[in-house]
């Protein structure tokens, strides 16, 4: 199955609370695809609404000049000093636009080196024994930097994915090297990339415990990383929403182990991911 495959057979959901979906019967799902990894801490994480809904009040909606931008971009150096500039574009397709700009091709979302997905791209990883491979030096890649895990320390651009769930939430990308200017973003989701920013700037390291089915999935931090075969992901993945497990619909991309999961939904996942048939383990109450 493909990735629209899976996509389509994702029920309609009318709200979400924490890592938890609700679709309009009122099941409840755990939410391990976490929109990428964007929404690791919950869908409403700290006070991201709030932010947000104090912009639109002041009437700041559409996309001029505001100064917002310069906030973000100072708090941007601030998180990531080892980067000598930073740019916020209104998408993520928008900042895939400017990287490819500057590397003379089109870089795709699937192109960049993520931690997550490819243990070639672990920072930690000494470069020197395999010059090769290190996506430092490739001029084709730029890195995705994940709450929880290390950044990359030689990379010549990165994106950070902060915790600010949706499609509107602007993209920071941090480089090296000069950075092409890009459209105005919307004030009031500026003002949520702001808070991420310092919210990203906060974050403890966690420890999660999650049950291990090294076949299919690889942990890295708390992110789970498909190692079996896609028509074999595909399998898993009906199998978990079976089970009110929702996980990375996009192969090869990683899940998030969510810490609140209850025991029930532990054992429900690793049912589904082993191969073993259960029944749904959740309910329309809340938590």
């Amino acid at each position: 199955m493909s990735d629209e495959s899976l996509i389509a057979i994702i029920p309609r959901f009318t709200r979400a609370r924490g890592r938890c979906l609700y679709d309009k019967a009122g099941r409840r799902y755990l939410d391990l695809h976490a929109d990428d990894g964007r929404a690791i801490l919950g869908h409403r994480p700290g006070r991201l609404t709030r932010h947000i809904k104090n912009s639109f009040e002041k009437g700041l909606l559409v996309s001029y000049p505001s100064r917002f931008t310069d906030s973000v971009l100072r708090s941007a150096q601030r998180v990531f000093p080892e980067y000598r500039y930073a740019a916020v574009y209104p998408t993520m397709e928008d900042a895939l636009d400017a990287i490819s700009t500057i590397r003379g091709h089109t870089v795709s979302y699937d192109d960049l080196c993520d931690p997550a997905r490819d243990p070639a791209c672990d920072p930690a990883r000494d470069p020197a024994r395999d010059p090769a491979r290190d996506p430092a030096r490739d001029p084709a890649c730029a890195w995705i930097i994940r709450p929880f895990l290390e950044r990359p320390a030689r990379a010549e651009i990165a994106l950070p994915l902060l915790p600010f769930p949706g499609a509107f939430a602007p993209q920071l990308v941090v480089s090296q090297t000069e950075l092409p200017v890009g459209d105005n973003a919307p004030p009031p989701f500026l003002a949520g990339l702001q808070h991420s920013l310092s919210v990203f700037a906060t974050l403890a390291p966690i420890e999660v415990e999650w049950p291990a089915v090294e076949t299919v999935f690889r942990r890295q931090g708390p992110y789970l990383c498909p190692v079996c075969s896609s028509d074999a992901y595909a399998a898993v993945f009906t199998r978990c929403l079976e089970s009110g497990i929702l996980i990375n619909p996009r192969y090869p991309r990683p899940s998030c182990a969510a810490s609140e999961a209850t025991r029930a939904e532990l054992d429900a996942y690793a049912a589904a991911v082993s191969g073993q048939r259960k029944g749904p383990n959740t309910t329309g109450e809340e938590r």
